[in-house]
């Protein structure tokens, strides 16, 4: 490509014709107004693929970065003043959840909010029935897609999301679509695809819509395991602002981008003609930062049928078993150190009651089978990682929060409550049976496996109720043995090149995914803070349960 003299400024003068300057400042958050965010990342396309391909549906390729990238913006977010909701690999129900929870946001905030929407995946063009004009749709996970006719119930809509947001109230609103993949679907008479990347929108009133790359194009996903090259160059640009108009963010980014992909993507920006002008970061003379979101008192319940949840402080710890620690694994190291941020974890696991409510409400289709002498009390058993998910989507739709399953960090770091030692309540193996519900001479006597069983008794032979044992250092229950525990993470056997920030380690091969804490009928060794194992995401026995994980905001 011949830059012309003047190169970029020629170039962007002619994009960023449209964009009217942006110059208002942000203000104190008591008296000024508020800045809200959804940031959504979608990585994880490739669930179930073999036998959704097997039914004609077309799946997306998965995306390595787009989870990381929706993480990096949503940090850069919180620097620069917004409150910040995150959702990752999200199905639709719970993508349009948050949607709409944005728009409470900003239609309550008044006239002068800022709500901002980023998405991170795969978006396709698509005509959909009895519309004249192509729309753009952002694909969630589990989308059910074979031509372009899906899209619209499949499928989120720009142009809807665009229309929604704008009617919140005279609020600014920023789209920001990181979603021009190489993604087609044939065309409704299946006699070609539709075009690549995404098509040129209308921006709704006091809108802007930011691409990461221009229209047909294809954006860049970035080397594996780090991020893509718009993702990282917004982030950036945000962190740097100080009292920056918007548009000039945008300059940048798109000088950023064009350069580090050798002019092969060069970002674009469309807004309407009544866009009202913002500023990003507030002067730090004259306007101070939103308070950040308080943790609520723990324990707590975000509605009558939520579980109960506990506030786990931030910190870090060393995560992993040492070299000579009795009973340990390969799979369990190198130790390394990892920082968390606070978040919620369940007070026990999720129980058959908690199951069966979210089947009445729709949430879960899936009906386990209680086992002789369980009660509504007991872990829920028998669900696969794909069930727990659906589970902890419905959850978010109910309560309008992020529930999700806890990373394995998150797992581990929660489970050990501060302590370093074997066990979660030390390193005295004879005191298991007052802690967990493991194989102990209770079990021995009803099943007598081949294993060496506790030599202590804690009077249950297969799973007992949640809360049955003492609780650890955060005041959580049953983290060591009753059932083992589904995490986000895709399983690896090593902790080489694993994140160090806490958050789920998601890339690789998702065909097994990790489970946590031993359960009713596994040794001693099974028991320990640094034990792992992993199953394939579709696994179901009456071993295997989960336990619910929340955010707590920025």
């Amino acid at each position: 490509m011949v830059i012309p003299e003047g190169g970029f400024a020629v170039i962007f003068r002619r994009l960023l014709a449209t964009v009217i300057l942006l110059t208002a400042c942000f203000e104190s958050r008591a008296e000024g107004p508020d800045y809200v965010a959804l940031v959504v990342g979608v990585s994880d396309y490739g669930e179930d693929r073999d036998a959704r391909e097997a039914q004609d549906f077309i799946v997306p390729a998965k995306l390595d970065n787009a989870v990381r990238d929706a993480d990096l913006i949503g940090d850069a977010l919180v620097d620069a003043g917004f409150e910040v909701t995150r959702v990752l690999n999200p199905k639709k129900r719970e993508l349009r959840s948050a949607v709409n929870a944005l728009f409470e946001k900003l239609r309550v905030a008044g006239d002068d909010a800022v709500g901002l929407f980023y998405f991170a995946g795969h978006g396709s063009q698509g005509q959909p029935p009895d519309e004249r004009d192509v729309d753009n749709f952002l694909i969630p996970i589990g989308a059910d897609l074979q031509t372009e006719i899906d899209l619209a119930d499949e499928a989120l809509g720009l142009s809807l999301v665009s229309a929604k947001l704008s009617s919140a109230s005279s609020a600014r609103v920023v789209i920001i679509l990181d979603a021009c993949r190489n993604f087609a679907l044939p065309l409704r008479t299946r006699s070609g695809f539709t075009p690549r990347g995404l098509a040129e929108a209308r921006a709704s009133p006091n809108t802007a819509i930011a691409y990461a790359t221009t229209p047909g194009g294809v954006a860049s996903d970035g080397p594996r395991g780090g991020n893509g090259p718009y993702a990282k160059a917004l982030a950036k640009e945000l962190r740097a602002a100080r009292n920056r108009p918007l548009d000039d963010i945008f300059r940048e980014v798109g000088r950023s981008v064009y350069q580090a992909t050798n002019e092969r993507q060069l970002p674009w920006v469309a807004t309407s003609f009544f866009y009202k002008p913002i500023h990003i970061r507030p002067d730090p003379e004259n306007a101070t930062r939103p308070e950040p979101v308080q943790a609520p008192a723990s324990p707590f319940h975000d509605c009558p049928h939520c579980p109960e949840m506990v506030v786990i402080p931030g910190g870090g710890f060393l995560m992993g078993s040492a070299d000579g620690e009795p009973g340990r694994s390969r799979n369990e190291g190198p130790q390394r150190r990892v920082e968390i941020r606070s978040f919620a974890l369940g007070k026990y696991e999720v129980t058959f009651a908690d199951w069966r409510t979210c089947i009445e409400g729709g949430g879960c289709s899936h009906q386990p089978e209680m086992g002789a002498g369980e009660t509504d009390r007991h872990p829920v058993s028998n669900v696969s990682w794909h069930d727990v998910r659906g589970y902890v989507a419905w959850l978010s739709a109910e309560t309008g929060e992020t529930y999700r399953l806890p990373s394995e960090a998150e797992w581990e770091y929660a489970t050990r409550g501060g302590e370093n030692a074997r066990f979660f309540w030390g390193d005295d193996v004879a005191q298991a049976c007052d802690y967990a519900n493991g194989y102990d001479q209770t079990s021995l006597k009803k099943f007598d496996y081949a294993l060496n069983a506790l030599t202590c008794d804690d009077g249950h032979a297969g799973t007992a109720p949640v809360g049955s044992f003492a609780p650890n250092g955060f005041d959580l229950h049953d983290l060591s043995g009753n059932v083992w525990e589904w995490v986000e993470d895709v399983y690896h056997d090593t902790y080489r090149g694993a994140p160090e920030d806490g958050s789920a380690w998601i890339s690789g091969d998702d065909a097994v995914r990790v489970l946590r804490g031993g359960s009713w009928n596994f040794i001693a060794s099974s028991l320990r803070s640094a034990k792992r194992d992993w199953e394939e995401p579709i696994f179901r026995s009456n071993t295997t349960g989960f336990r619910v994980a929340r955010d707590l905001g920025p």
